[in-house]
């Protein structure tokens, strides 16, 4: 049975800024920034979020991350807008949750954990996504 719960949206906004420096064999002129457009690559989810006219439409590679296809992105600057979940994890209603919780969900959830610490972790000399 689902229930109807007042919805109030919370909005944040994301604002990145690069500052860049180019790579030159002038030592003086590796520390002045450079106002030549950052490529960047954007993960899916925040891909979905960017103007599109940040997109580099004409590369013919694709970058593979462990969350899907990269974008590439030109410029220093992205910011967008992103929906706050109000799900806490603390309060009353969250432990009562946790406690009411079909114990065959607990059971998958449990399951899936012990499966993903025996996976094969990055080592460090490799970010989180694995290069």
């Amino acid at each position: 049975r689902s229930q109807a719960f007042p919805r109030t949206v919370t909005v944040g906004t994301v604002n990145f800024e690069f500052i860049t420096r180019s790579m030159h064999d002038n030592p003086n002129l590796r520390r002045t920034k450079t106002n030549t457009p950052l490529l960047m690559l954007a993960l899916p989810h925040h891909a979905r979020v960017l103007p599109i006219g940040q997109f580099v439409h004409d590369l013919d590679i694709k970058y593979q991350s462990i969350k899907g296809i990269m974008t590439p992105v030109l410029g220093d600057k992205w910011s967008y807008d992103e929906e706050l979940t109000n799900i806490g994890f603390d309060d009353p209603e969250s432990f009562q949750q946790v406690i009411s919780t079909d114990e065959n969900v607990k059971k998958i959830i449990l399951d899936q954990v012990k499966k993903d610490l025996g996976r094969v972790l990055p080592t460090l000399g490799e970010n989180m996504y694995g290069y």
